[in-house]
């Protein structure tokens, strides 16, 4: 691949912090950057789903909590609006605008796939930055000469345009792997496979249920060997970014003490999920370090925070749990339960063991007025980071997670510093406790 250990080298100066300038939108008007170089660039700054945002996400649902409090750090009411530049920079300079020159740049040399890429990467970036913060530009973005000052789309109709962006790229994405021309994912799943998958999980954010239940069946993300991951590696800057912050950077600041996650997995207790059918000990040792008396993230070998792991960006259990959600709010009660057997079985074939028995429509865990709840729950403790905070904001809590640093729920993101300096469209900020347009 030309210039791949450029681009990556390059990107991942980018990616350990930058701010959104028009500098850094004006370089990449650079004519002479190959297509493939901008695609990878944006593939590996895809890396910001298991950073900064996935630990505020983790903590702010309570996946995790935050050990040293002498400074809090990460809990929803200590943060300001400059702890967002970075974050904002990473989506808009380093992601958006990255796809948007490679869109183009495919579409004048006719390459039909690498646009069609290029428009998933850019429907990724968008929909996931306006799921985080609310209101975000969009329409305006990538000219900076016709607008220095984009102004703020709405919510709804930004991540609708994505969902446009990504049905627009099935029939060229449909049989080419994710894994061709980039040594940044793995998995079997194809492109098209992402996109719908992709599809599936703003859908389900607008709540256009059956919308997201037909795409996350036509993801057909149905074995762990399917899922859409990070590729890591135990070498020294190929690490698992939830294990360089929590074994390397900032060692003892995450922990799962006392967190909801915790709380639910254990054995025992009053928010327990144990029962006949449940077993959730392989899936804690998983979770968490069983040598500390903190609970720890695991960082070892075995752990979900080795060094190695894979990180998911779309994961088996996400796209059948989405299928479960919509199938019972859609009254489809066998399939909803079905559904979340299978994500449920996930887990006892990545284990090898027998943990989780299928449920059956007696089961008092999937009657009616309890099944939501069920499926939430299992999601929760299935998918870490940005999905579980988008579900706690639309469901408003529905699986009564005991949030940190207080009882009211964080919603969102806020705006960064940098843009209330630098965009005179700037529409104001909110509070990370305002409930976000699309779940008004």
């Amino acid at each position: 691949m030309k210039s791949t250990l450029y681009t990556i080298a390059f990107f991942s100066v980018l990616f350990l912090g930058c701010q959104y300038s028009d500098d850094d939108e004006t370089e990449l008007l650079d004519p002479d950057i190959p297509v493939e170089d901008l695609i990878n660039g944006a593939i590996l700054n895809l890396a910001y789903q298991e950073g900064e945002a996935a630990r505020l996400a983790g903590v702010w649902t309570s996946q995790f909590n935050e050990a040293d409090r002498t400074i809090p750090y990460l809990l929803p009411g200590f943060r300001d609006p400059e702890d967002f530049n970075d974050l904002w920079g990473l989506l808009y300079t380093n992601g958006y605008i990255l796809a948007l020159r490679a869109e183009q740049a495919a579409a004048e040399e006719e390459s039909p796939f690498q646009e069609a890429v290029a428009k998933i990467l850019r429907a990724h970036y968008i929909a996931e930055t306006a799921l985080m913060f609310g209101d975000v530009p969009f329409s305006q973005v990538g000219d900076i000469l016709a607008f220095p000052d984009p102004v703020f789309d709405g919510q709804a109709e930004v991540i609708e345009r994505a969902i446009d962006l990504l049905e627009e790229s099935l029939a060229e994405t449909a049989g080419e792997a994710i894994t061709d021309n980039n040594s940044i994912l793995t998995g079997t799943a194809t492109w098209a496979q992402f996109a719908n998958a992709l599809i599936a999980r703003y859908n389900l954010a607008l709540q256009n249920f059956p919308e997201a239940l037909a795409a996350a069946e036509a993801a057909a993300i149905n074995s762990e060997e399917a899922e859409i991951k990070i590729m890591h590696d135990s070498i020294e800057g190929s690490f698992n970014l939830f294990h360089a912050f929590t074994s390397r950077n900032r060692f003892g600041v995450i922990t799962l003490e006392e967190s909801f996650l915790y709380k639910t997995l254990i054995s025992d207790g009053e928010l327990s999920r144990a029962d006949d059918k449940t077993n959730d000990a392989a899936r804690y040792a998983y979770y968490v370090d069983s040598t500390s008396s903190m609970e720890y993230p695991n960082t070892s070998n075995s752990g979900f925070f080795a060094a190695a792991a894979d990180y998911p960006l779309v994961s088996m259990p996400e796209m059948k749990l989405i299928i479960a959600e919509c199938a019972a709010r859609a009254g489809n009660l066998d399939q909803s339960v079905m559904a979340l057997n299978e994500a449920r079985g996930y887990w006892d074939t990545k284990f090898g063991t027998g943990n989780y028995l299928d449920y059956v429509s007696t089961d008092s865990a999937v009657q009616p007025d309890q099944l939501l709840k069920t499926i939430l729950l299992e999601k929760f403790v299935s998918v870490i980071g940005l999905p579980t905070l988008y579900d706690m904001a639309r469901t408003n809590n529905l699986i009564g997670s005991t949030l940190n640093g207080g009882n009211e729920l964080a919603q969102r993101f806020l705006y960064p510093q940098s843009e209330e300096n630098g965009n005179e469209n700037f529409p104001g900020h909110h509070s990370v406790f305002d409930v976000a347009p699309i779940n008004q």
